[in-house]
């Protein structure tokens, strides 16, 4: 299961245990892909005042993620990111309404397992859209907040790719990263699972399998590169602006070591009007940057996060953003017309 679905009279109760006192204002917050979050207020003392709170529920085959945002937190606060106040971890069983076939047979539909995350809230607004030309002065932050993501000191850490609270990144190489993440028949939990939409849906297994030999072609003759700490999901839900500056950068359950450029590459992908890469490349130059392979490290990049989103919309049944993904991955390989049409879920 990704995203579970919780009645807000479950969580209600739930929180007020967890308060140990009357909470108030809980609401839903239609956000997020693999966490069901809530908003709420904590009443404090005798006089009625009270604190917002968030409160973030995932699967426990996801509990990782929600730890590793604590971790990040702790581990990126001297480079003068903003991120969200962690104030409890934990595990809690409550009913839960969308349980995969593979969850019911392990687990009761009225008592499953789930970890949860309280934080404090940020005010905020969502970071703009960049495919909208009026988002344009949010370049620069954008490209700032992504090279301090980059500058974080990961020395106590070890290993390439996805890594969970201890530091501890799944892979020896960015490379063996990579090929890992590419389509396999036999492997690939999307296409045995789902394979009604292989059939005779929208997916196709042409198009994992074409983007996928590209990507290992690729990644064969990268070259070494710095491991960095990198978010992954950076942008439009997941960093907070007032308006004039980041306030936060919240929910690092998928972040990884890898590419810095990685970031700023899923940017682009979103915004096909903007090019992104000249803007980056002629900032390295200026400082003196080695740019060597830029182009190369870039389209892998983009590669790298096309094909996973690809098999994210295959999950969650999105046909109309898994036509846009495949067309702007052609586009990227240079096996499509040129493609500037704004992501179905832009603003524009």
């Amino acid at each position: 299961m990704y995203k579970p679905e919780i009645d807000i009279i479950h969580v209600t109760t739930f929180l007020e245990d967890w308060a140990n006192g009357p909470v108030r204002d809980v609401a839903h917050i239609d956000a997020g892909f693999v966490s069901t979050i809530f908003s709420f207020e904590r009443v404090v003392g005798s006089t009625g005042s009270s604190e917002k709170l968030i409160g973030k529920f995932s699967s426990h085959e996801n509990e990782g993620g929600l730890e590793k945002n604590e971790f990040v937190g702790d581990l990126s606060k001297d480079a003068g990111i903003p991120t969200a106040q962690h104030l409890s971890l934990g595990h809690v069983e409550l009913p839960v309404r969308n349980l995969t076939p593979e969850d019911r047979g392990m687990f009761s539909a009225d008592s499953y397992p789930l970890t949860y995350s309280i934080i404090r809230w940020v005010e905020g607004n969502h970071f703009p859209d960049l495919q909208n030309p009026s988002s344009s002065p949010w370049i620069p932050t954008a490209v700032n907040l992504v090279g301090k993501i980059s500058s974080v000191d990961i020395s106590s850490t070890a290993g390439w790719g996805w890594f969970g609270p201890d530091g501890i990144g799944k892979y020896d190489t960015w490379n063996d990263h990579l090929i890992a993440s590419c389509f396999d028949r036999s492997t690939s939990r999307l296409f045995s699972q789902r394979p009604e939409r292989f059939r005779s849906g929208f997916l196709d297994v042409e198009t994992f399998e074409y983007f996928s030999a590209e990507l290992r072609e690729m990644a064969s003759v990268l070259p070494q590169i710095r491991r960095c700490l990198v978010h992954t999901d950076f942008g439009w839900d997941n960093v907070l602006i007032d308006d004039h500056d980041a306030k936060a950068v919240i929910d690092w359950d998928n972040a990884v070591f890898g590419d810095e450029l990685y970031d700023l590459a899923r940017l682009n992908v979103y915004a096909p009007r903007l090019d992104l890469m000249s803007l980056v490349k002629a900032q390295w130059e200026t400082d003196g940057r080695n740019t060597r392979h830029f182009e190369l490290r870039w389209k892998v990049c983009a590669l790298r996060m096309i094909l996973d989103t690809l098999g994210w919309y295959g999950w969650s049944d999105a046909p109309e953003q898994y036509r846009w993904m495949k067309a702007r991955g052609l586009e990227l390989l240079g096996a499509g017309p040129p493609f500037v049409e704004p992501h179905p879920a832009s603003d524009e």
